[in-house]
């Protein structure tokens, strides 16, 4: 059985008493331990329900939505190429439909500066949005923008989005930005199954928290026997000491402190120092003690001109065969 500091120590004070006492402890702790680890599972788990339940509402939510969005999406490979330009960035005069990705990227190349409002509102850090830039794939092209970043998202699923920086904006070649464009409405289709995906392992999530929130603490009996243990054992401690108390006090006479012109011309322990006193020394009564060491652990007193900052201890030292054997040598 392997033992801590704590019961080590109760052995070798040799009082049985302190070694169940310094057990039962230990068996209390290890219980409440445990009991403690329980109850943060359910907190956990009761957190864990609340997301969930919060997730697949947003999910489920979604799901329809991202349905209508994949239905609407249609193949840009190839020939099939196909780019609308959005209401607000057409330019009279000029074509707002694209088959060609070198016609598109030559008009975007144009007029990418979109009326010098991107520089401005650069300078300013002013957050906007511009609304739809473009159609392509069957998906309209939103552009939003702050300080520091362009953002590009599929009109009605704001989750679909791809990040520009805002100086990127005017240094990517206008190929590179037809292709970010249509990459980004190529994975509208993918949005269905990746949020049944979640939906799916939210679900299941939630099922498992449910199943194990609400469950009582296994090893309730155990808690409350090492806690009935721990408390009769510490009753029986303080029942020992109270018996053993007055019979210490006995062996404590007058004859305790040396009665000489020398001591009478101190000042007296007062109450505090006393029993301070009076305890350590009831304690060690009956052991074999060096009284010298002991007596560092007591008050000092000072406040005498005579006396020289060390405890006396040979005034203090209670009426013990040995303590007297040792005067007499």
């Amino acid at each position: 059985m392997k033992r801590n500091s704590t019961e080590f120590k109760a052995i070798a004070s040799g009082n049985p008493l302190l070694l169940k006492e310094a057990e039962a402890k230990t068996e209390l702790q290890k219980w409440s331990r445990r009991k403690k680890s329980h109850d943060q599972n359910q907190r956990a788990l009761k957190q864990t329900i609340e997301q969930k339940t919060k997730e697949i509402e947003n999910l489920t939510r979604r799901l329809p939505l991202a349905e209508k969005v994949a239905d609407r999406s249609v193949d840009t490979s190839g020939d099939k190429f196909r780019i609308e330009i959005g209401d607000d960035f057409r330019v009279p005069g000029q074509p707002y439909v694209f088959t060609e990705r070198a016609k598109a990227a030559e008009f975007f190349n144009t007029h990418r500066d979109l009326g010098g409002r991107l520089r401005l509102d650069a300078r300013a850090g002013i957050r906007g949005d511009l609304g739809v830039l473009a159609t392509v794939g069957g998906q309209p092209i939103s552009v939003r923008y702050d300080s520091a970043t362009v953002y590009f998202e599929v009109d009605d699923m704001p989750q679909i989005r791809r990040t520009l920086a805002r100086n990127d904006w005017f240094n990517t070649t206008s190929a590179g930005f037809i292709t970010r464009m249509e990459n980004l409405a190529k994975t509208a289709p993918q949005q269905p199954a990746s949020i049944n995906n979640l939906l799916q392992d939210a679900q299941q999530r939630l099922s498992d928290a449910k199943s194990l929130y609400g469950q009582e603490f296994p090893y309730t009996e155990e808690l409350k026997e090492a806690q009935n243990k721990y408390q009769q054992i510490c009753e029986l401690l303080a029942a020992d000491e109270d018996s053993q108390q007055p019979q210490h006090q006995e062996t404590l006479t007058t004859a305790t402190y040396k009665d000489t012109e020398e001591m009478r011309q101190r000042k007296p322990l007062n109450r505090k120092e006393k029993e301070t006193w009076e305890a350590t020394a009831a304690k060690y009564a009956n052991q074999d003690v060096d009284w010298q060491q002991i007596a560092q652990y007591c008050p000092v007193k000072d406040d005498g001109p005579t006396y020289n900052h060390q405890y006396d201890y040979d005034y203090h030292q209670p009426t013990t065969p040995q303590y007297r054997d040792e005067r007499t040598r």
